[in-house]
C-alpha cells in the first residue's frame, strides 16, 4: 500500500463567501463560526503548507497529519491569530514549522528508546538464532526501511512491549495518532515481508 505524496482534495462545497475575499477577512470570520471561511483559507494554503513541511520531514503521513492539525488548530484557536503577526498565510506557516520541529526533537527521543530498546533485545537474544534466523533477518529489514516514525512507534509496542495508550503518553501525542501510526507501519510491515518471501 503506498503511502500518498499529495493531500487528500477536500470535497468541494458550494460557499455562501466570495471567492475574492482576502485572507485577513477570512481570518475574522472564523472565530464566529464560519466553517466555509476556514475551507477557504485550506483551498488556498494547504498544499503550500504540505509542501514547506515535506521539505522538513521527509514524510507524506506525518506532513499530512500536521497540516490537518494546523487547520484544526485554527478553527479551535483562531483568536490567538492577529493581524499585527502578518499575513495569515505567514502564521499558519510558523505554526507548521513549530509542529514540524516538534515532531522532529520527538523522533529524536523515540530514536534514543528504540537504540535502548534494540540494544537490550539484541543482547538478550542467543547466540544462534535456529531455524528461524532468516526470517528475523527479513523482519529486521523490513522494519529498518519503514519510515522513522512507523519504526519507532512499532519498536515501542512490540521490543519494548508498550501499550498504545503507554506509547501516547510516553511520546505526548494522542492515542487515535499512536494507533494510525502502528497500523500504517503494520501494514507496511506485512506488505515487505510478503513481498520477500
Amino acid at each position: 500500500m503506498k503511502e500518498s505524496n499529495q493531500l487528500t482534495p477536500r470535497i468541494n462545497l458550494k460557499s455562501s463567501l466570495p471567492a475574492d475575499l482576502d485572507d485577513f477577512a477570512l481570518m475574522r470570520l472564523i472565530p464566529e463560526g464560519h466553517t466555509e471561511a476556514l475551507a477557504l483559507l485550506y483551498d488556498r494554503h494547504a498544499s503550500l503548507i504540505y509542501s514547506v513541511l515535506m521539505q522538513k520531514l521527509e514524510d507524506p503521513a506525518e506532513a499530512q497529519d500536521i497540516v490537518h492539525d494546523v487547520f484544526v488548530k485554527l478553527h479551535t484557536k483562531s483568536h490567538l491569530y492577529s493581524a499585527s503577526l502578518g499575513k495569515p498565510v505567514a502564521w499558519l506557516l510558523t505554526v507548521a514549522r513549530n509542529a514540524a520541529t516538534d515532531k522532529l526533537r520527538k523522533r529524536s527521543t523515540h530514536q534514543k528508546y528504540v537504540n535502548k530498546a534494540m540494544l537490550e533485545t539484541e543482547q538478550s537474544a542467543p547466540a544462534h538464532p535456529g531455524p528461524h534466523g532468516d526470517e528475523l533477518e527479513l523482519l529486521r529489514h523490513c522494519l529498518a526501511i519503514l519510515p522513522n516514525q512507523q519504526q519507532n512507534i512499532l519498536q515501542l509496542a512490540y521490543f519494548s512491549g508498550l501499550t498504545q495508550q503507554e506509547i501516547a503518553d510516553r511520546l505526548t501525542q494522542p492515542l487515535g495518532s499512536v494507533k494510525a501510526w502502528i497500523r500504517r507501519g503494520l501494514i507496511k510491515l506485512r506488505d515487505c515481508v510478503g513481498g520477500n518471501l
